[in-house]
């Protein structure tokens, strides 16, 4: 474990995705021990990379928060220019055309969320038990135990449920209003 147990500067100062490694305090002690022995074989720029929980710019995991969260803005705008579409034409057809492309960027963004929460560091990250509330200003930071990483683990997957109800949702929504009408005609 002597190669998990890096400096700050060795990690490219991303101290908040490789904390972790070093804290040594887990929920499960047995399922660390089993994704320690993936750690055993990384070389150092797997080990850079870390968690990628991280939410501050420069580091790796912010992806996952602006990729997903940008997503869920536009969708919504997408959505909104359909309920104004009730009034205005042009909204409805903007809308229509966005929510297409945007299903398609919806879905790269669970999958990517997925591969990163749930790769043998995400959920290596989400047994620490170390703390991971930043408090501070950029020269003097200090930690919190308020928030832990498994709580940042937790945090990701809630999101990445309700980001893939809306998914399901709107497939299923989409689905249902471009059926063909079936007219059942009489015969008199």
């Amino acid at each position: 474990m002597e190669q998990v147990k890096r400096s700050c500067a060795e990690v490219d100062d991303k101290f908040y995705d490789t904390f972790w490694f070093a804290y040594d305090e887990w929920s499960d002690e047995t399922e660390a021990n089993d994704l320690k022995k993936d750690l055993i074989d990384w070389d150092m720029d797997k080990l850079k990379k870390g968690s990628r929980f991280s939410i501050t710019e420069h580091i790796f995991f912010s992806v996952i928060y602006a990729f997903c969260g940008i997503t869920f803005l536009l969708v919504a705008t997408s959505y909104l220019c359909l309920a104004v579409g009730a009034y205005v034409m042009y909204t409805r057809m903007a809308g229509l055309c966005c929510s297409c492309c945007l299903g398609c960027i919806n879905f790269a963004a669970l999958i990517t969320a997925a591969v990163f929460r749930f790769n043998s560091a995400g959920k290596f990250a989400a047994l620490s038990k170390a703390p991971s509330k930043w408090e501070g200003t950029d020269s003097v930071a200090l930690i919190s135990d308020d928030r832990t990483y498994s709580d940042d683990a937790n945090v990701i997957l809630a999101l990445w449920i309700v980001q893939l109800t809306a998914c399901v949702c709107s497939c299923c929504v989409n689905m249902f209003f471009n059926q063909p009408k079936i007219v059942i005609q009489s015969q008199n």
